[in-house]
C-alpha cells in the first residue's frame, strides 16, 4: 500500500484518499502478540538446537572419560609415605642444619686454635683446656694483695733505707767537715793522754825512788831520750787536751752528736737490712707458693695482675671450647635424626616399588618421596575425578534427552498458535514472525505520517497568526518613535529601530559619566577650599607659637627646632644603647650585678664572647658591609623597574640587620670589658693564696714530679700558669701530658673549694669518673687528696672502674670510705 510521502502530494490532498485506511488501525494492537510469538519461536528453536548439540557433546565426552579412566593404573595408598614425609619435614631442613653446624664447628674450632696460639705460657691442646687445673680468681686476688703488700713494704723499706743512708752520709760529711779544720779533743783522748802520763810517772818513781831498771819499758817511748822529758811532753799533752775540752766545748758536743748520729744510722741500717732480708724471704716464699699454684698446669706464671688478664683470655678460650663441644654434640644428634628419617623414607619407597640409590643427605630422598607421593595421589585423584565425571555425564545425558523431547513438543504447539494469529492479519501460516512484524511496522508508519500531517496544518495556522500580530506591533512602534520609517518593510524597519536603540543607550551612558565627573570636581573644590582655610589657620597658629610676625620666618625656626630634635634623638639613642648593653639596667646596678658573677666562670664566658665576636660578629659585619656596598652599586645602576624596588627592600633589610648586629657587638664588647675587670679584680685578690694552695695540691698529686705552680706571662703578656719540676724546669700547661693536666685541674678545683668553704657553708663535692685517665699512682694520690678534703666536707666519687674501688678501700682509714654498688 503506497504511503502519503511516496506520492509527493500535499497532506491536504492525501487526507481524503487515506480516509479508508482507518479501518486497519485496530491491527496495530496485535504487534506485541506477534513479537512475543516471534521471541518464543526463537527461544524454542534455540532450545531444541542447544539440547541436540549438548547431547552430542556430552556423549562424546563420556566416551573420552571412559577411555582415560581405563588407561590409568590402580595405585596403592600413600598414607604411610605421607606420614614419613611429614615427620621428616617437621624436623626442619636437617641437611642445611648439619651444614650450618659443620661450618660453625669449623669456624669455632679455628677460633679456638687461634686463641690457643695467641695464649702465652701454655702449650697444651684444646682437649686439655676444660680440665686444666688452674687457681681460682679469689686465690689470684689474694696473691695479688699479698704481692702488693710486700711491694709496698719493700718500697717503704727502700725509702726508709734511702733516708737512713742520707742521714749517715750527712753525718759523715759533717764529721769530715768538722775534723778537716783540726782535730777535736775527746774525753777518750784525754783519758788516754792521762793514762800515758800516769804510766810515765810510775816509771819515773820506780827509777828514781826504788832504783829499778826501767830501760826496757822506757824504750817504748821512741824519740824521747830521757823519761823526764817524755813525762813532761805527755803531761803537757794531757793538760792541753783538758784545756781544749773546755775551750772547744761546742765542737766537742757537735762531734759527740755526729758520732752518735753515725752510730745510730749504722745500727738502723743493720736493723733495716734484717727487715729487708725478712721481706725478701717472705717474697721468696710467696714466689714459691705462686709458682706451685700454677705448677700442676705446667705454667711459669707472670705477676698476679698479668695472670688475671691471662686467666680472662683462658676463660674465653674455655668457653669457646665448651661451645665447640656443644655444637659437636648437636651435630651428632642432627646426623642421627637425618639417618633415621632417610632410612624410613627409603624403606617406604621400596615397599611402593620406588627404591632408589642410598644417599648420605636427606633432601634428595625427601624430594623423591614427595614426588612419588604426589604422583600416586595425582593418579588416584584423576581416576576418582574421571569416575565422578562419568557418573555426571550419564546423568546429564538422560536429562538432555528429556529436554530435547520437551522442546520438540513446545515447538509444535507454537506452530498451531502462530497459524491462527497470522490468519487474522491476512497472512499465510508459513509467514515468519519477521514478515508479520514488517507488515505491522508499515501500518504504524502510515498512521504516524497521517498524524504528523495534521499537526503541521495546525502549526502553519499559528505561525501566520503570530506574523500578523508582529507586523501590527512594528507599525505601532514606528508611528510612535520614528515616523520617518513608516514606508519601509517590516524587517528593515526592525533593523533601523535596533540601531537607534543602541545609539541612544550610548548617549545616555556618556551623560551619566559627565554628571558624575561634575559632581566629583565640585566635591574636590569644596575639599580644597576647606584645606586652604585650615592651613591658613594652622600657619597663623604656628607663627604665634614660634613667635614670628610673618610666615617667612618659620623656615629658620623650623631648622633650629630640627637641629634640637636631632640632638635630643642622638642623646636618647646613646642612652638606649647603654641601657640595651646593660640589659636595661643602670650602670650602677650593672656594676653591682657584676660583683655577684662567679669568678670561676668568667674566663670561659669571656673566651666564648671573644670567640663569638671574632669568629661570628666581625666576619658577618664585614660581609654585610660588603654586600650592602655591592647592592647599593647595583641599585644605582638600576632603572625604574620593579627589580630596583625589590633590591631596595633587600638593602633596607640588610641595613636593619647590620644595625642590630652592631648594637649586639657594642653590648658584647661592654659586657666583655666588665667581665675582664671583674676577672682582674678577682685575680688580684685571690691569685696568691689560691695558687699557693693549688701548688701544694699539685705537688702532692704528682708525687713530687712537680714541686708546685707559678704564675708567669706568655708572649702576649697574658698571665698564665706553669708547673715547676723538681729540677726547677718550668713546664707550660700545653707541654704537660693529659693525665698531668687533669691533676692540675683537680688541684685548682680543690684549692678553690677550700677557699670557698673557709667563708661559706660546706657543700658536698661530687665528681664523676674524674680518675678515668689516671694510672694507679695518680689515682692513689688523687684519692689521698680527696680523703684530706673529706675531713672538711662530704666527697662523693662515681666510678665504674673496680681498680679505683680497690685503691679507695686500701687507703689509710682517716675518714671512713663507704662503697655503694649501683
Amino acid at each position: 500500500m503506497p504511503s502519503a510521502s511516496s506520492t509527493g502530494k500535499t497532506p491536504g490532498a492525501c487526507s481524503g484518499r487515506l480516509a479508508g485506511v482507518e479501518a486497519l488501525r485496530p491491527l496495530l494492537g496485535r504487534r506485541e502478540a506477534i513479537r512475543e510469538r516471534g521471541a518464543e519461536l526463537a527461544g524454542l528453536g534455540a532450545r531444541l538446537e542447544q539440547a541436540a548439540a549438548r547431547l552430542q557433546e556430552i556423549q562424546q565426552r563420556l566416551q573420552r572419560d571412559r577411555a582415560s579412566r581405563d588407561a590409568l593404573p590402580e595405585t596403592p595408598s600413600t598414607q604411610v609415605l605421607r606420614q614419613a614425609i611429614a615427620a621428616a619435614r617437621k624436623a626442619d631442613d636437617l641437611d642445611q642444619a648439619i651444614r650450618f653446624a659443620e661450618d660453625e664447628i669449623a669456624a669455632q674450632h679455628e677460633t679456638c686454635l687461634t686463641a690457643l696460639a695467641r695464649l702465652p705460657l701454655w702449650d697444651g691442646d684444646l682437649e686439655a683446656v676444660p680440665v686444666l687445673p688452674l687457681p681460682s680468681r679469689e686465690r689470684i686476688h689474694r696473691f695479688e694483695t699479698v704481692f702488693d703488700d710486700i711491694a709496698r713494704r719493700t718500697e717503704q723499706l727502700e725509702t726508709h733505707k734511702q733516708e737512713i743512708d742520707d742521714a749517715l752520709q750527712a753525718a759523715l760529711k759533717a764529721l769530715d767537715a768538722l775534723t778537716r779544720v783540726g782535730g777535736v779533743p775527746t774525753e777518750a783522748a784525754l783519758a788516754q793522754a792521762r793514762a800515758e802520763r800516769d804510766a810515765l810517772w810510775q816509771l819515773l818513781r820506780r827509777q828514781w825512788v826504788e832504783g829499778e831498771d826501767v830501760s826496757a819499758e822506757a824504750a817504748a817511748y821512741q824519740g824521747l831520750d830521757r823519761l823526764p822529758d817524755a813525762f813532761e811532753v805527755h803531761l803537757a799533752e794531757a793538760d792541753n787536751l783538758s784545756d781544749r775540752l773546755r775551750r772547744e766545748a761546742d765542737r766537742v758536743f757537735r762531734l759527740a752528736d755526729l758520732e752518735a748520729a753515725e752510730g745510730g744510722a749504722r745500727r738502723q741500717t743493720e736493723a733495716l737490712a734484717e727487715k729487708v732480708a725478712a721481706v725478701a724471704e717472705e717474697r721468696a716464699t710467696l714466689d714459691a707458693e705462686w709458682q706451685a699454684a700454677w705448677a700442676e698446669a705446667g705454667i711459669d706464671p707472670l705477676t698476679p695482675r698479668e695472670m688475671r688478664a691471662w686467666l680472662d683470655d683462658f676463660d674465653a678460650l674455655r668457653d669457646g671450647v665448651a661451645r665447640l663441644a656443644r655444637r659437636r654434640s648437636e651435630l651428632a644428634t642432627l646426623e642421627q635424626a637425618r639417618a633415621r628419617h632417610g632410612q624410613r623414607l627409603a624403606a617406604v619407597l621400596a615397599e611402593l616399588g620406588r627404591a632408589g640409590d642410598h644417599l648420605d643427605v636427606l633432601e634428595p630422598v625427601l624430594q623423591r618421596a614427595e614426588a612419588t607421593a604426589e604422583e600416586l595421589d595425582e593418579i588416584r585423584r584423576q581416576r576418582a575425578a574421571l569416575d565422578q565425571e562419568i557418573t555426571e555425564r550419564e546423568t546429564e545425558i538422560a536429562a538432555l534427552e528429556v529436554a530435547h523431547r520437551a522442546a520438540s513438543e513446545a515447538l509444535e504447539r507454537w506452530r498451531e498458535a502462530w497459524a491462527h494469529l497470522v490468519a487474522s492479519l491476512g497472512l499465510p501460516p508459513e509467514a515468519s514472525p519477521t514478515e508479520a512484524d514488517a507488515f505491522i511496522e508499515k501500518l504504524r508508519a502510515l498512521f504516524g505520517r497521517q498524524d504528523e500531517a495534521e499537526k503541521l496544518q495546525l502549526r502553519i495556522a499559528a505561525i501566520d497568526e503570530d506574523a500578523g500580530a508582529f507586523q501590527e506591533q512594528v507599525a505601532s512602534l514606528v508611528a510612535r518613535t520614528a515616523p520617518e520609517l513608516a514606508g519601509l518593510p517590516v524587517d528593515e524597519a526592525v533593523v533601523r529601530l535596533n540601531g537607534l536603540l543602541s545609539e541612544n543607550r550610548s548617549r545616555q551612558h556618556r551623560r551619566q559619566q559627565l554628571e558624575e565627573q561634575i559632581e566629583q570636581a565640585r566635591q574636590e573644590i569644596e575639599e580644597s577650599t576647606r584645606i586652604i582655610t585650615s592651613m591658613q589657620a594652622r600657619l597663623t597658629d604656628l607663627c604665634a607659637e614660634a613667635g614670628c610676625t610673618e610666615p617667612g620666618q618659620l623656615e629658620a625656626v623650623e631648622q633650629r627646632s630640627a637641629a634640637r630634635m636631632r640632638a635630643r634623638e642622638a642623646l636618647t639613642a646613646i642612652e638606649r644603647q647603654i641601657l640595651e648593653a646593660g640589659e636595661g639596667m643602670p650602670l650602677a646596678e650593672l656594676e653591682a650585678e657584676a660583683k655577684t658573677v662567679d669568678p670561676d666562670s668568667l674566663p670561659a664566658r669571656i673566651a666564648a664572647l671573644d670567640e663569638t665576636i671574632e669568629s661570628e660578629l666581625e666576619p658577618r659585619q664585614s660581609a654585610l658591609n660588603e654586600q650592602k656596598g655591592r647592592q647599593k652599586k647595583e641599585l644605582e645602576l638600576m632603572d625604574g623597574r620593579d627589580e630596583a624596588a625589590r633590591l631596595a627592600d633587600q638593602a633596607n633589610a640588610l641595613l636593619a640587620r647590620i644595625r642590630s648586629q652592631a648594637e649586639r657587638y657594642v653590648r658584647v664588647k661592654l659586657v666583655g670589658k666588665i667581665l675582664r675587670d671583674q676577672i682582674e679584680r678577682y685575680r688580684s685578690e685571690n691569685q696568691g693564696p689560691l695558687v699557693q694552695r693549688a701548688s701544694e695540691h699539685f705537688a702532692a698529686l704528682t708525687r713530687g714530679a712537680f714541686e708546685g705552680l707559678l704564675t708567669d706571662f706568655n708572649d702576649k703578656d697574658v698571665p698564665v700558669l706553669v708547673g715547676v719540676r723538681s729540677g726547677g724546669e718550668q713546664v707550660p700547661v700545653e707541654g704537660m701530658s693529659s693525665g698531668t693536666r687533669d691533676q692540675l685541674y683537680l688541684a685548682l678545683r680543690l684549692a678553690s673549694l677550700e677557699k670557698y668553704m673557709a667563708s661559706a657553708e660546706p657543700m658536698p663535692f661530687i665528681v664523676d669518673d674524674v680518675l678515668v685517665d689516671f694510672d694507679d699512682a695518680r689515682s692513689a694520690s688523687a684519692l689521698e687528696a680527696l680523703v684530706t678534703l673529706a675531713e672538711k666536707t662530704q666527697v662523693i666519687l662515681f666510678t665504674h672502674h673496680s681498680r679505683v674501688v680497690e685503691q679507695a678501700r686500701a687507703l689509710p682509714q682517716r675518714q671512713p670510705v663507704r662503697v655503694h654498688e649501683l
